[in-house]
This record gives structure tokens, sequence and C-alpha cells, in this order.
């Protein structure tokens, strides 16, 4: 095993044995297996309370121990579960005291192992599950953007205000890209207990610099709780009989309860934006909400403002030479610095400008 697997083994059994001791005790006595992807599925599968998600965990870990392991899974269900003493256990095993508490240790190991195995198991399936909600990227490299990606990341990941947080520019400066490879990225850390995208986009270019109409209704609050509620709250569908002032209360007290990192995309084509970040604003802490947005939102104090601009000659010749390369135009991708400078002293750096630029050199040639 790895160190990093080793150092979640020794967590894992300091939690465990610390959930085991806290088996009679009321919820607000701490609960040291919450955060576990197995503990969060009981919880919302089952609707159970705290420690009973807990209780129930442990319980069936214990079942499924109890398959290879079957005389330290009872030792720790008489320990802890029965809450018998060690004397006695000893006395029903013909063992000494010293002897149950060693296999007591093994069998807290080995159930470790066993969450171990089955958190990873959760955590890839969950990580793909939240990579499905993203849209299909639109870019295959990002170029010019990792200073600022560094810091709308380390914003996000503290837990403390700014709770919102806005990528601002104009059209085709590259604000969804980026904000779709911090997601991704922040996906695979698992550092975040889900993840949600929403795009209130009404329409899309193509690289032919073709506008698209999307069939999607503007992006108002009804509409957001809805689309939010299909993603993290499914078993809440309006199918069920829930009431939408229902389903808004839950999305509420899970995002409250728990750290999401919501998107929402193109902010400039909804109505009512007030009323929007007003509705957002009951939702975070500790979850965190992140904008991209044509609009400059300065007067709202509580957002961090993060504007793009245009790429630097050499970004924007690198973004022109990766075009060239992935379209295969070999008489661009030859071109010296001098010979695609025209394009960038004409263009500027507009990242989706540039794009269709090469795109034109499928019909044009350079000069």
């Amino acid at each position: 095993t790895t160190s990093s697997e080793s150092a979640r083994l020794v967590e894992m059994k300091e939690r465990v044995l610390q959930a085991l001791r806290l088996w009679h005790k009321p919820a607000s006595d701490g609960n040291p297996l919450q955060t576990l992807h197995a503990y969060q599925r009981l919880q919302q599968t089952e609707q159970l309370s705290l420690r009973s998600a807990s209780n129930e965990l442990l319980r069936r870990a214990l079942d499924q121990l109890r398959l290879t392991h079957s005389e330290e899974s009872d030792i720790l269900q008489q320990r802890f579960i029965d809450d018998t003493t060690a004397y006695v256990v000893g006395n029903r095993f013909n063992l000494s005291e010293g002897n149950i508490f060693l296999k007591q240790n093994r069998g807290i190991h080995y159930l470790a192992e066993l969450l171990c195995q089955q958190e990873s198991l959760l955590a890839s399936g969950q990580r793909a599950a939240k990579i499905a909600r993203l849209e299909k990227p639109t870019y295959t490299q990002l170029f010019g953007s990792s200073v600022l990606s560094e810091q709308v990341r380390d914003l996000l990941l503290k837990p403390e205000p700014p709770w919102i947080v806005a990528l601002e520019g104009l059209g085709g400066i590259g604000k969804t890209a980026l904000a779709d490879a911090l997601t991704r990225t922040l996906i695979e850390e698992d550092v975040w207990d889900d993840v949600a995208w929403v795009t209130a986009r009404q329409t899309v270019m193509n690289l032919g610099g073709a506008l698209k109409e999307v069939e999607r209704p503007a992006l108002s609050v009804e509409a957001l709780v809805e689309n939010l509620c299909s993603q993290l709250l499914p078993e809440l569908s309006p199918a069920t009989g829930s009431s939408f002032d229902g389903r808004q209360r839950a999305l509420g007290e899970r995002l409250k309860a728990a750290r999401h990192l919501i998107v929402i995309d193109n902010l400039e084509t909804v109505r009512d934006v007030e009323i929007l970040l007003a509705t957002l604003r009951t939702w975070v802490n500790p979850s965190k909400i992140l904008l991209t947005t044509r609009q400059r939102l300065l007067s709202e104090p509580d957002i961090a403002h993060h504007p793009l601009s245009e790429l630097d000659q050499e970004a924007a010749l690198q973004l022109v030479r990766f075009e060239a390369q992935t379209r295969h135009l070999p008489d661009l991708l030859a071109a010296s610095d001098d010979e695609l400078l025209p394009i960038y002293q004409a263009v500027g750096g507009n990242p989706l400008a540039l794009r269709l630029t090469v795109g034109q050199l499928h019909i044009h040639s350079l000069d």
C-alpha cells in the first residue's frame, strides 16, 4: 500500500473505534463517520437519524466482516453493541482479557480495511456521477489562466467567506472553460460532498461562427431549484407528490448541512438576478457558489469578483498553434511568430475570437 493509503487506514481505525464507543451515546456527542460516502448515502436513502445512520453503517460492516472473520466480528458485537465487559466476553470465548483486547483491535483493523475499500469504490462512482452533471468541455487545453485558476481554487476551498465567487468577462473570454476545469479538478480531489452544474445559456456558437438557439427556458429561481433537486435530490421529484416548497426547503437544508459546490453558468441570461442572488445567499456556508457572467456584479459586496482578461501575445500565439495542430493546418503550424502576430494584432486575445479566426484558415490563406 502507498503511504497515503496507510494514513487513510490509520485514520479509519481511529474513526471506527470512536464510532463503536459512541454506539449508545446521543448524536450530540459526535459522529466520526459522517463524512464517509457510505454514511451519507445511507442517511439520504433511508432517512435515518445521525446516530442511527452511523450505527447501521457499522452493523452492516460487522455483518460483512462476520463472513470472513466471525470471531473478531462477534467480539466487537458483544463489546460495543451489547456493551459487555472484556472479562465477561473472555469467559464466553474461553480467552483471557488480553486476548480479547488483541482480537478486538484486530477486528477494528479488519473493519477499517473493509470500510476503506468500500469508500474507494463509492468515491470512484460518485466522482463519475458528478462529472456526468457537467457539460461536455468545449476546450482541450487552457492557456494563460493558471494564476487566476489557483486564486479562485484557493477561495473555493477555504471554509469561510466569500461564499459566492464570480468569473466575469466578455463572451468567449473563457469563463465557462475555466469554471469547468476548476470543477473537474475539485471533483477529482474529492473535496466536496457533492457538486451540481446549472447552465442558463440560451444560445451556443459553433466554431464556424453560427449561433444556435438552445431549447431551454430562462433560468428563474423555480427552474434553478428544480434543476438542482433533479441532480442532488432525485428522490423528491414532482412525481413523488412533494410540493415545490418542500423541495426548496429540503434543498436548502441539504446545502446547509454538507459542503456542496454549485456552479451557475451564464448568469447574464437569468431573469431577476437580484432575486436569484438573494436565494443563493440562503444556501451558502458551508456550500459555495461559482458564477460565470458577462455582467460585473460590483454592487454585490459579498461576491468575490474575478474578471478574466484577454490572453497576452505569447498565450494567444500558443493557442493559435494548438488549434492549428488540432485541426491539421500544417502551414499555420509552421508559421513564425512574425507571421502569426498580425492575427493577434487584429483579433486581440479573446480565445473564442482566435479559434474562430483559425477556423477561417480552412477556406482562406493566412495572407
